[in-house]
Parts: structure tokens; C-alpha cells; sequence
């Protein structure tokens, strides 16, 4: 229960901060990338389309995988990639040394999946899981439950992604 507990707590307090309060870089396009994908949208390899971006990290979706559970509700993955920055790992390491948790592999660490709940009608979220990689593809961390519904900021990176899931059709 308390390496649950300390989970639950390095989750909220790495990705919420940074998902609702990350100022956005720009608006990655006015058109709704659920319905509509632009020359600028197009997915990757992966099939990914950027939906938001901050100074360092890029937020990915995967158009069509989004659940409804309920008329009000989206649940979907959003991949954030901050593979070229080396400040983003650094804050992380820093943060889990400071949690005395484990930092085998941060030295390498790429991106995270994380598994978002919205609620449209309220605009609020939560994250309902995360999964941390490294560069070689390695889960370093999965934490799962969720953590505290919140508003997104406005103008932020949150904001920006609640707000397009949410009008999609």
C-alpha cells in the first residue's frame, strides 16, 4: 500500500504539473484533429498525430482509438515525447532521487504513455495510468490508478487537449 501510495503521488506530481500547466508553444492547427487530418497532423509511423506541444515535449493521439463509456466521457492514450530533451530527464531524475525511487534508466528516458479520462461536460480529467520508456523501448515505470480529477490550466497544454478531444464528433 505505501509503494502504491508513493506511486499515486510521483504520478500526480509529475504528470499532472506538467500537463495542465505547460504553457503551450503554439496550437499545432485550428482544425480538430479527430475528424480532420491536416498536412501538419499526418501520423507517424505509428500512427501518432501531434496534438499539442510545449517547449519540450510533443503530445501524440491516435485518431479513432478513442472510448466513449459514456455520452460525456473520452478515454484515450496521449504519448508525450521529450526524446531531445535533456532537461525534462534531468527534472525527473532529480525528482525520484529526491523520493528515494529507483533512476536505473532515466539517463534514457523518452517518453510516457499516459491514459487519460475526460470528463467533456465538467472539462475536467484524470489520469488513469502512466508507462514510462526508455530510448530502447524498456518500461522503467507503470503506475496505474487514478489521480485526482483537475481543471486544465488555461492556455496550456491540458487545455489544448481536453478542449480538441471534447469537440471531437
Amino acid at each position: 500500500m505505501k509503494t502504491l501510495t508513493i506511486f499515486a503521488l510521483l504520478a500526480f506530481a509529475l504528470v499532472v504539473p506538467v500537463l495542465g500547466q505547460k504553457r503551450a508553444r503554439h496550437r499545432v492547427a485550428e482544425v480538430d484533429p479527430l475528424t480532420e487530418v491536416t498536412g501538419a497532423e499526418r501520423p507517424d509511423a505509428d500512427g501518432w498525430v501531434l496534438i499539442a506541444s510545449s517547449d519540450e515535449t510533443f503530445f501524440r493521439y491516435r485518431p479513432g482509438k478513442t472510448i466513449r463509456p459514456a455520452a460525456n466521457i473520452r478515454e484515450f492514450w496521449i504519448k508525450s515525447d521529450f526524446a531531445h530533451s535533456l532537461k525534462e530527464q534531468s527534472q525527473v531524475i532529480e525528482f525520484r532521487t529526491r523520493l528515494n525511487l529507483n533512476v536505473k534508466g532515466y539517463d534514457h528516458y523518452v517518453y510516457n504513455m499516459g491514459l487519460w479520462k475526460v470528463d467533456c461536460r465538467l472539462q475536467r480529467y484524470t489520469l488513469e495510468r502512466t508507462v514510462e520508456y526508455d530510448v530502447f523501448g524498456r518500461v522503467l515505470d507503470d503506475y496505474a490508478g487514478p489521480r485526482g480529477a483537475a481543471s486544465p490550466v488555461p492556455d496550456s497544454v491540458g487545455e489544448i487537449i481536453v478542449t480538441k478531444i471534447c469537440s471531437s464528433k
